[in-house]
């Protein structure tokens, strides 16, 4: 997120005798979107991409969707919206694998892939659209199926060239346990389930692209009513609800998998729970983390590290 949205996780462990106690902190603001309230609906994606500098473009679509919604109406170009919303995801994934993994590892960064990946997604837009896509209702796509078809290719590649990493990745997690017989026996489902997805993105986004054509766009007015969308990340699913009350926001949230997972009381928790106490505990943690793939900046602090 961008300084005025800003969120952090702190990740607290304490151990006690065999087991291990975990408690979730969540730093930043609350209710990052409480910018927004009274502001016209048509001020609503401008801001989603402004306030969340992390997945900008499916924060966009999200409350686009949203407030579509609120108007019962289809946007123009829903197919072009969704590519570019996929490719973002899909640069994500390379970015998670080339920088964040590669730090679990140790090595050095992959910057070649995530700029690669970056410079597609930014070259989809121009390949599917003339004109500024975030608008209530859409706006009439020009699609030049080879440009668009040829940035899925790069982003492919992309993301291949991630692909040694990220099975180094799977092959070290597999090494890290998680505690007794009843627990799972590693992190390398978790972050195998990452690559799986990647691939599903990429596949959907080649569906998008081969779907997107140049329908016409109309006038969506939104004046009241209730609406919600839910937009694919790379880390999953991401939702906006929004309510519009005499033509200006009222109430608007976005909920992202991060915000379930780093809850307190949530799944990162109780998973660090039920980590083996000993030595390397706060590697393990790390690695927890990181399978849990947050898009906000995490940290573990043991006891000691609190009581400093």
């Amino acid at each position: 997120m961008s300084p005025a949205g800003v969120r952090r996780y702190a990740l607290h462990l304490r151990e006690d005798g065999d087991a291990v106690s975990a408690r979730v902190a969540r730093m930043g603001p609350a209710d990052p979107l409480a910018v927004a309230i009274g502001r016209p609906p048509e001020d609503a994606p401008r801001l989603a991409g402004l306030i969340f500098s992390l997945c900008p473009m499916a924060q966009t679509a999200a409350a686009l969707g949203a407030l579509e919604a609120v108007a019962g109406r289809e946007p123009a170009g829903a197919q072009a919206r969704e590519a570019l919303v996929l490719a973002e995801a899909v640069a994500g994934a390379v970015w998670r694998t080339g920088m964040t993994q590669a730090e679990l590892l140790g090595r050095a960064p992959l910057i070649d892939p995530v700029r690669r990946a970056r410079e597609a997604v930014s070259d989809l837009v121009r390949a599917l659209f003339a004109d500024d896509w975030r608008r209530i209702g859409g706006v009439t796509p020009r699609v030049d199926r080879n440009a668009a078809t040829a940035c899925a290719k790069r982003l492919r590649n992309a993301h291949a060239a991630t692909r040694p990493l990220a099975d180094a990745v799977i092959q070290q997690a597999g090494t890290i346990g998680l505690g007794g017989a009843d627990r799972p026996p590693s992190l390398a489902p978790y972050f195998a389930a990452q690559d799986v997805y990647a691939e599903d993105l990429l596949d959907r986004l080649d569906a998008a692209i081969a779907a997107a054509r140049e329908d016409a766009a109309g006038l969506i007015f939104v004046d009241d009513g209730d609406g919600a969308a839910e937009i694919a990340t790379a880390r999953g699913p991401l939702r906006h609800t929004i309510r519009i009350r005499n033509g200006v926001i009222e109430r608007w949230r976005a909920e992202a998998p991060t915000d379930k997972n780093f809850a307190p009381g949530g799944p990162l928790e109780t998973a660090a729970a039920r980590l083996a106490p000993g030595a390397g505990l706060a590697v393990r943690a790390r690695w927890l983390i990181a399978a849990f793939d947050p898009c906000a900046p995490a940290e573990v602090l043991e006891k000691e590290a609190v009581d400093a």
